[in-house]
Protein backbone atom coordinates (compact mmCIF):
# COMPACT_ATOMS: atom_id res chain seq x y z
CA UNK A 1 0.00 0.00 0.00
CA UNK A 2 2.74 2.10 0.60
CA UNK A 3 4.15 1.43 -2.47
CA UNK A 4 1.15 1.90 -4.33
CA UNK A 5 0.96 5.75 -2.87
CA UNK A 6 4.09 6.83 -3.80
CA UNK A 7 3.95 6.09 -7.09
CA UNK A 8 1.25 8.75 -8.34
CA UNK A 9 3.52 11.28 -6.19
CA UNK A 10 6.37 10.51 -8.13
CA UNK A 11 5.15 10.88 -11.71
CA UNK A 12 3.35 14.19 -10.81
CA UNK A 13 6.39 15.37 -9.70
CA UNK A 14 8.03 14.20 -12.67
CA UNK A 15 5.24 15.95 -14.79
CA UNK A 16 5.84 19.20 -12.78
CA UNK A 17 9.09 19.49 -13.40
CA UNK A 18 8.96 18.76 -17.42
CA UNK A 19 6.36 21.47 -17.32
CA UNK A 20 8.76 23.51 -15.56
CA UNK A 21 10.92 22.95 -17.97
CA UNK A 22 9.45 23.43 -20.86
CA UNK A 23 8.12 26.69 -19.63
CA UNK A 24 11.65 27.71 -18.49
CA UNK A 25 12.86 27.01 -22.33
CA UNK A 26 10.03 28.98 -23.61
CA UNK A 27 11.09 32.18 -21.39
CA UNK A 28 14.54 32.12 -22.36
CA UNK A 29 13.64 31.43 -25.87
CA UNK A 30 11.12 34.36 -26.38
CA UNK A 31 13.68 36.19 -24.20
CA UNK A 32 16.04 35.29 -26.85
CA UNK A 33 14.10 36.51 -29.70
CA UNK A 34 12.91 39.51 -28.11
CA UNK A 35 16.17 40.56 -27.71
CA UNK A 36 17.21 39.92 -31.32
CA UNK A 37 14.01 41.61 -32.61
CA UNK A 38 15.01 44.72 -30.40
CA UNK A 39 18.43 44.75 -31.88
CA UNK A 40 17.45 44.40 -35.20
CA UNK A 41 14.95 47.30 -34.20
CA UNK A 42 17.26 49.41 -33.08
CA UNK A 43 20.10 48.81 -35.78
CA UNK A 44 16.95 49.62 -38.38
CA UNK A 45 16.35 52.50 -36.16
CA UNK A 46 19.42 54.09 -35.87
CA UNK A 47 20.26 53.32 -39.80
CA UNK A 48 17.16 55.34 -40.72
CA UNK A 49 18.04 58.55 -38.59
CA UNK A 50 21.15 58.16 -39.87
CA UNK A 51 20.70 58.23 -43.51
CA UNK A 52 17.84 60.90 -42.72
CA UNK A 53 20.18 63.32 -40.82
CA UNK A 54 22.53 62.71 -43.72
CA UNK A 55 19.99 63.21 -46.56
CA UNK A 56 19.49 66.55 -44.44
CA UNK A 57 22.80 67.90 -44.22
CA UNK A 58 23.64 67.06 -47.83
CA UNK A 59 20.49 69.06 -48.62
CA UNK A 60 21.41 72.02 -46.13
CA UNK A 61 24.72 71.88 -47.83
CA UNK A 62 24.00 72.27 -51.53
CA UNK A 63 21.48 74.84 -50.75
CA UNK A 64 24.02 77.00 -48.96
CA UNK A 65 27.00 76.15 -51.41
CA UNK A 66 24.32 77.19 -54.26
CA UNK A 67 22.65 80.54 -52.42
CA UNK A 68 27.12 81.16 -51.78
CA UNK A 69 27.60 80.99 -55.34
CA UNK A 70 24.62 83.57 -56.50
CA UNK A 71 25.45 86.02 -53.99
CA UNK A 72 29.41 85.85 -54.84
CA UNK A 73 28.49 85.40 -58.93
CA UNK A 74 25.30 87.54 -59.47
CA UNK A 75 25.63 91.35 -59.66
CA UNK A 76 22.79 93.53 -58.69
CA UNK A 77 20.35 93.78 -61.64
CA UNK A 78 19.32 97.47 -61.09
CA UNK A 79 20.60 100.22 -58.87
CA UNK A 80 18.99 103.46 -57.96
CA UNK A 81 20.78 106.26 -56.87
CA UNK A 82 19.27 109.24 -56.16
CA UNK A 83 21.16 113.05 -57.68
CA UNK A 84 20.61 115.73 -55.07
CA UNK A 85 21.97 118.30 -57.46
CA UNK A 86 23.30 121.65 -55.94
CA UNK A 87 24.88 125.21 -57.16
CA UNK A 88 25.65 128.06 -56.40
CA UNK A 89 23.11 131.02 -56.18
CA UNK A 90 23.73 134.45 -57.72
CA UNK A 91 23.57 137.19 -54.53
CA UNK A 92 21.56 139.50 -56.47
CA UNK A 93 18.97 137.42 -58.72
CA UNK A 94 17.18 134.16 -58.58
CA UNK A 95 19.44 133.00 -61.26
CA UNK A 96 21.91 129.97 -60.82
CA UNK A 97 25.91 131.28 -60.69
CA UNK A 98 26.74 127.97 -61.59
CA UNK A 99 25.45 124.77 -63.24
CA UNK A 100 23.77 122.31 -61.02
CA UNK A 101 26.35 119.30 -60.13
CA UNK A 102 25.99 116.22 -57.46
CA UNK A 103 28.87 113.76 -56.57
CA UNK A 104 27.72 109.97 -55.40
CA UNK A 105 29.95 107.43 -53.66
CA UNK A 106 29.07 104.02 -54.44
CA UNK A 107 28.92 101.74 -51.23
CA UNK A 108 30.47 98.06 -50.96
CA UNK A 109 26.89 96.96 -52.06
CA UNK A 110 26.79 99.18 -55.06
CA UNK A 111 30.50 98.26 -56.06
CA UNK A 112 30.47 97.20 -59.65
CA UNK A 113 31.77 93.83 -60.62
CA UNK A 114 34.65 93.12 -62.57
CA UNK A 115 34.28 92.15 -66.37
CA UNK A 116 29.89 92.62 -66.21
CA UNK A 117 28.98 95.09 -68.45
CA UNK A 118 26.63 98.28 -67.60
CA UNK A 119 23.96 100.67 -68.84
CA UNK A 120 24.02 104.04 -66.76
CA UNK A 121 21.57 106.63 -67.68
CA UNK A 122 20.17 109.55 -65.64
CA UNK A 123 16.30 109.94 -65.30
CA UNK A 124 15.07 113.67 -64.94
CA UNK A 125 11.69 114.82 -63.70
CA UNK A 126 10.87 118.26 -65.06
CA UNK A 127 7.88 120.48 -64.17
CA UNK A 128 5.82 121.62 -67.09
CA UNK A 129 6.36 124.85 -66.95
CA UNK A 130 6.65 127.96 -69.59
CA UNK A 131 10.67 128.15 -68.65
CA UNK A 132 11.33 124.52 -69.38
CA UNK A 133 9.12 124.39 -72.80
CA UNK A 134 11.01 127.63 -73.90
CA UNK A 135 14.83 126.12 -72.64
CA UNK A 136 15.18 124.04 -75.56
CA UNK A 137 18.09 122.25 -75.55
CA UNK A 138 20.69 121.23 -72.67
CA UNK A 139 23.83 119.57 -72.23
CA UNK A 140 24.68 116.69 -69.42
CA UNK A 141 27.66 115.28 -68.50
CA UNK A 142 28.51 112.13 -66.45
CA UNK A 143 32.18 111.27 -64.96
CA UNK A 144 32.97 108.46 -63.21
CA UNK A 145 36.42 108.06 -61.45
CA UNK A 146 38.18 106.02 -58.49
CA UNK A 147 38.62 107.69 -54.74
CA UNK A 148 42.10 109.13 -56.45
CA UNK A 149 40.72 111.07 -58.44
CA UNK A 150 41.68 109.08 -61.36
CA UNK A 151 39.44 109.29 -64.28
CA UNK A 152 37.81 105.88 -65.78
CA UNK A 153 35.14 107.27 -68.03
CA UNK A 154 33.06 110.42 -69.23
CA UNK A 155 29.98 110.44 -71.66
CA UNK A 156 28.26 113.69 -72.32
CA UNK A 157 24.75 113.97 -74.18
CA UNK A 158 22.47 116.37 -75.11
CA UNK A 159 18.23 116.14 -74.53
CA UNK A 160 15.38 118.24 -74.89
CA UNK A 161 12.15 118.27 -73.31
CA UNK A 162 9.25 116.43 -75.18
CA UNK A 163 7.13 119.39 -76.97
CA UNK A 164 3.13 119.69 -76.30
CA UNK A 165 1.07 122.39 -77.86
CA UNK A 166 -1.17 124.47 -75.57
CA UNK A 167 -4.30 122.20 -77.18
CA UNK A 168 -2.76 118.95 -76.04
CA UNK A 169 -1.79 120.39 -72.60
CA UNK A 170 -5.67 121.93 -72.00
CA UNK A 171 -6.99 117.93 -72.60
CA UNK A 172 -4.56 116.90 -70.73
CA UNK A 173 -5.49 119.09 -67.75
CA UNK A 174 -8.79 118.57 -68.26
CA UNK A 175 -9.01 115.13 -68.64
CA UNK A 176 -6.85 114.42 -65.74
CA UNK A 177 -8.35 116.92 -63.36
CA UNK A 178 -9.13 114.92 -60.52
CA UNK A 179 -6.02 113.02 -60.27
CA UNK A 180 -4.38 116.38 -60.29
CA UNK A 181 -6.65 118.28 -58.04
CA UNK A 182 -6.31 114.65 -55.22
CA UNK A 183 -2.21 114.55 -55.67
CA UNK A 184 -2.07 111.33 -57.29
CA UNK A 185 -0.58 113.20 -60.67
CA UNK A 186 1.46 116.03 -61.61
CA UNK A 187 2.27 117.35 -64.63
CA UNK A 188 5.81 116.93 -65.36
CA UNK A 189 7.85 114.99 -68.10
CA UNK A 190 10.56 111.94 -67.28
CA UNK A 191 13.69 112.57 -69.10
CA UNK A 192 15.99 109.38 -69.81
CA UNK A 193 19.23 110.17 -70.86
CA UNK A 194 21.39 106.99 -71.49
CA UNK A 195 25.18 108.32 -71.12
CA UNK A 196 26.94 104.33 -71.53
CA UNK A 197 26.06 101.12 -73.14
CA UNK A 198 28.98 98.46 -72.64
CA UNK A 199 30.72 99.87 -69.46
CA UNK A 200 33.11 97.81 -67.97
CA UNK A 201 35.28 99.01 -64.71
CA UNK A 202 38.92 98.87 -64.82
CA UNK A 203 40.50 95.85 -62.35
CA UNK A 204 43.19 97.95 -61.31
CA UNK A 205 41.10 101.43 -60.65
CA UNK A 206 37.48 100.63 -60.20
CA UNK A 207 34.97 102.58 -59.99
CA UNK A 208 33.75 104.03 -56.95
CA UNK A 209 32.82 108.15 -57.53
CA UNK A 210 30.02 109.16 -60.31
CA UNK A 211 29.78 112.59 -60.78
CA UNK A 212 26.85 114.09 -62.38
CA UNK A 213 26.47 117.81 -64.40
CA UNK A 214 24.33 119.28 -65.96
CA UNK A 215 24.88 122.07 -68.38
CA UNK A 216 21.84 124.37 -68.00
CA UNK A 217 21.84 127.48 -65.29
CA UNK A 218 17.68 127.93 -66.47
CA UNK A 219 16.41 124.21 -66.49
CA UNK A 220 14.19 123.29 -63.68
CA UNK A 221 14.22 119.92 -62.30
CA UNK A 222 12.26 118.63 -59.58
CA UNK A 223 13.72 114.75 -59.30
CA UNK A 224 16.60 113.21 -60.78
CA UNK A 225 18.02 110.01 -59.78
CA UNK A 226 20.84 107.83 -61.35
CA UNK A 227 19.97 104.74 -63.16
CA UNK A 228 22.78 101.63 -63.54
CA UNK A 229 21.66 98.71 -65.15
CA UNK A 230 23.51 95.40 -65.09
CA UNK A 231 23.54 93.79 -69.01
CA UNK A 232 22.97 90.06 -68.06
CA UNK A 233 24.62 87.53 -70.44
CA UNK A 234 24.92 83.62 -70.82
CA UNK A 235 24.99 82.18 -67.05
CA UNK A 236 23.95 85.03 -64.90
CA UNK A 237 20.82 85.94 -67.74
CA UNK A 238 19.59 82.61 -66.73
CA UNK A 239 19.99 82.64 -63.09
CA UNK A 240 18.26 86.10 -63.33
CA UNK A 241 15.30 85.48 -65.30
CA UNK A 242 14.67 81.98 -64.59
CA UNK A 243 15.92 81.14 -60.58
CA UNK A 244 13.62 77.97 -59.96
CA UNK A 245 15.53 76.60 -63.35
CA UNK A 246 18.80 77.30 -61.83
CA UNK A 247 18.35 76.81 -58.36
CA UNK A 248 17.27 73.37 -59.20
CA UNK A 249 20.25 72.41 -61.27
CA UNK A 250 22.62 73.88 -59.15
CA UNK A 251 21.49 72.21 -56.09
CA UNK A 252 21.15 68.80 -57.59
CA UNK A 253 24.68 69.51 -58.98
CA UNK A 254 25.78 70.02 -55.81
CA UNK A 255 23.56 67.05 -54.00
CA UNK A 256 25.16 64.66 -56.98
CA UNK A 257 29.05 65.89 -56.41
CA UNK A 258 28.47 65.61 -52.45
CA UNK A 259 26.37 61.57 -52.71
CA UNK A 260 29.55 60.60 -55.02
CA UNK A 261 32.22 61.91 -52.52
CA UNK A 262 29.90 60.51 -49.49
CA UNK A 263 29.54 57.08 -51.32
CA UNK A 264 33.27 56.73 -53.04
CA UNK A 265 34.45 57.53 -49.06
CA UNK A 266 32.04 55.19 -47.52
CA UNK A 267 33.24 52.03 -50.73
CA UNK A 268 37.27 52.67 -50.02
CA UNK A 269 36.20 52.66 -46.14
CA UNK A 270 34.72 49.10 -46.28
CA UNK A 271 37.70 48.41 -49.03
CA UNK A 272 40.47 47.35 -46.81
CA UNK A 273 39.08 44.67 -45.54
CA UNK A 274 39.90 42.24 -48.62
CA UNK A 275 43.39 43.58 -48.92
CA UNK A 276 44.23 43.08 -45.44
CA UNK A 277 42.83 39.77 -45.85
CA UNK A 278 45.03 39.52 -48.97
CA UNK A 279 48.19 40.79 -47.40
CA UNK A 280 47.72 38.18 -44.35
CA UNK A 281 47.49 35.14 -46.78
CA UNK A 282 50.70 36.23 -48.70
CA UNK A 283 52.49 36.89 -45.59
CA UNK A 284 51.36 33.21 -44.19
CA UNK A 285 52.72 31.67 -47.77
CA UNK A 286 56.45 32.17 -47.43
CA UNK A 287 55.94 31.54 -43.73
CA UNK A 288 54.46 27.56 -44.69
CA UNK A 289 57.21 27.23 -47.14
CA UNK A 290 60.16 27.66 -45.40
CA UNK A 291 58.92 25.74 -42.58
CA UNK A 292 58.21 22.26 -44.85
CA UNK A 293 61.92 23.28 -46.27
CA UNK A 294 63.69 20.24 -43.95
CA UNK A 295 67.06 20.93 -42.36
CA UNK A 296 70.25 20.62 -43.87
CA UNK A 297 72.45 18.05 -42.38
CA UNK A 298 76.17 19.15 -42.68
CA UNK A 299 77.43 15.84 -41.62
CA UNK A 300 75.52 14.01 -43.93
CA UNK A 301 77.75 14.45 -46.33
CA UNK A 302 80.87 12.61 -44.09
CA UNK A 303 79.48 9.51 -43.76
CA UNK A 304 79.27 6.54 -46.58
CA UNK A 305 76.34 6.21 -47.97
CA UNK A 306 75.07 2.74 -48.61
CA UNK A 307 73.15 1.67 -52.27
CA UNK A 308 70.03 1.46 -50.52
CA UNK A 309 70.04 5.12 -48.86
CA UNK A 310 71.54 6.26 -52.11
CA UNK A 311 67.71 4.75 -53.93
CA UNK A 312 66.14 5.91 -51.02
CA UNK A 313 67.31 9.48 -51.17
CA UNK A 314 66.55 9.38 -54.93
CA UNK A 315 63.29 8.32 -54.54
CA UNK A 316 62.77 11.28 -52.07
CA UNK A 317 63.83 13.88 -54.41
CA UNK A 318 62.15 12.73 -57.01
CA UNK A 319 58.57 12.41 -55.03
CA UNK A 320 56.81 15.64 -55.01
CA UNK A 321 57.16 17.75 -51.90
CA UNK A 322 53.51 19.09 -50.52
CA UNK A 323 54.82 22.53 -50.66
CA UNK A 324 55.88 22.36 -54.39
CA UNK A 325 52.14 20.80 -54.94
CA UNK A 326 50.27 23.56 -53.57
CA UNK A 327 52.30 26.10 -55.49
CA UNK A 328 51.59 23.86 -58.61
CA UNK A 329 47.71 23.89 -57.93
CA UNK A 330 48.22 27.53 -57.06
CA UNK A 331 49.67 28.43 -60.47
CA UNK A 332 47.24 26.14 -62.44
CA UNK A 333 44.16 27.34 -61.27
CA UNK A 334 43.76 31.14 -61.81
CA UNK A 335 42.50 33.57 -59.46
CA UNK A 336 38.94 35.14 -60.04
CA UNK A 337 39.10 38.33 -60.69
CA UNK A 338 36.85 40.14 -58.16
CA UNK A 339 35.97 43.59 -59.81
CA UNK A 340 36.53 46.73 -57.15
CA UNK A 341 33.20 47.80 -55.69
CA UNK A 342 34.78 51.21 -56.09
CA UNK A 343 35.66 51.31 -59.51
CA UNK A 344 32.19 50.08 -60.36
CA UNK A 345 30.57 52.53 -58.31
CA UNK A 346 32.86 55.60 -59.72
CA UNK A 347 31.73 54.20 -63.04
CA UNK A 348 28.41 54.29 -61.97
CA UNK A 349 28.45 58.04 -61.13
CA UNK A 350 30.68 59.05 -63.77
CA UNK A 351 28.26 58.01 -66.10
CA UNK A 352 25.43 59.89 -64.17
CA UNK A 353 26.89 63.09 -64.22
CA UNK A 354 27.75 63.00 -67.97
CA UNK A 355 24.06 62.15 -68.38
CA UNK A 356 22.76 64.73 -66.10
CA UNK A 357 25.32 67.44 -67.72
CA UNK A 358 24.10 66.66 -71.17
CA UNK A 359 20.69 67.24 -69.92
CA UNK A 360 21.57 70.53 -68.18
CA UNK A 361 23.15 71.74 -71.63
CA UNK A 362 20.02 70.76 -73.54
CA UNK A 363 17.63 72.62 -71.52
CA UNK A 364 19.65 75.42 -71.06
CA UNK A 365 19.92 75.35 -75.23
CA UNK A 366 16.30 75.58 -74.78
CA UNK A 367 15.86 78.54 -72.74
CA UNK A 368 18.89 80.55 -74.40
Amino acid sequence: MARGAHMPTTSKENSFNVTKDRVQRTLTKTMANSKVMADKTSHLLVSFLSTILTGVLVLAVSVFLYGTFYYAYMPVEMHHLPVHLQFTPCPDSTLRCSFPSAQLNLKRNQKLLQGQTYSISLKLDIPDSPVNEDHGMFMSCVKISSTSGEQIGESCKSSISEYRSSLLRTMETISYSPALLTGFSAQKQELHINYFSNFQTDPHTPAEVINVEIHSKHLQVAEASLEIHAELEGLRHLMYRHPWISSFLGVSTNILILTTIILISWARFLQPEDDSEVTTDSTEAPVASFQSQPPKDSTAAKKPESPKQGTSKDNLSSAPKPSDEKTAKAEATPAPKKSSLTSRLTWFLVKLLLKLLWQSFKLFLVVA
